[in-house]
């Protein structure tokens, strides 16, 4: 978990903590942004499986020999790579996160949600987050993220279909996180969606 002023600075706290924690790809189960309320820290949390999945016995971690911390390579003002050692060598692939960040003060939950599906399109997305803050120009408003693996930042030739479907989105609100889960699970039986 991060939870730096920005959301920018808040992704690179987690990036560079998820390197020296050496999670790799197929071990992130999602990607939360979230805050206490406007003016507060924008914290990110990364939720992970400690063994990659598909590991049926997970390898002991070496210790590992001191280097030098990875570095972020910026590609983007919004997307930063960051990569770590391998530490379950034979499974498993390293992970390299990358992001985009969408603010707006004058914007919908509905325009950024396109927004993020454009960016999420043909690429390893790990996670589609938002939430209402602070933004980094001192205005309130919409924050969204789109979390994705940048080790492959387009999708290769012959990648499954599922890669290449455009993306839909249902969403729910009330009173209570416990009524909106409710709602939400409604919509998404409605919606008729399934796992993969």
């Amino acid at each position: 978990e991060s939870a730096p002023g920005t959301w920018q600075v808040a992704a690179e706290a987690l990036a560079a903590r998820l390197g020296e924690l050496q999670v790799k790809r197929d071990q992130i189960v999602t990607i939360d942004a979230h805050n206490k309320g406007l003016d507060q820290p924008c914290v990110l949390s990364a939720h992970y499986r400690t063994t990659p999945t598909g590991t049926p016995t997970p390898t002991p971690i070496p210790t590992p020999t001191p280097a030098p911390s990875p570095t972020p390579t910026p590609t983007h003002p919004h997307t930063t790579c960051q990569t770590g050692t391998v530490a379950f060598a034979p499974s498993g692939n390293p992970l390299c996160l990358a992001w985009k960040l969408r603010e707006r003060n004058e914007s919908t939950w509905d325009y950024l949600c396109g927004w993020a599906h454009g960016v999420a399109e043909g690429r390893d997305v790990l996670s589609i987050t938002g939430a209402s803050s602070t933004l980094a120009s001192g205005a309130r408003g919409l924050s969204m993220m789109v979390f994705y693996d940048g080790a492959i930042d387009e999708k290769p030739a012959g990648s499954s279909p599922r890669d290449l479907v455009p993306m839909e989105f249902v969403h729910s609100s009330s009173e209570s996180w416990g009524n909106a889960a409710d709602a939400l699970v409604r919509a998404l039986v409605r919606a008729k969606i399934q796992r993969g």
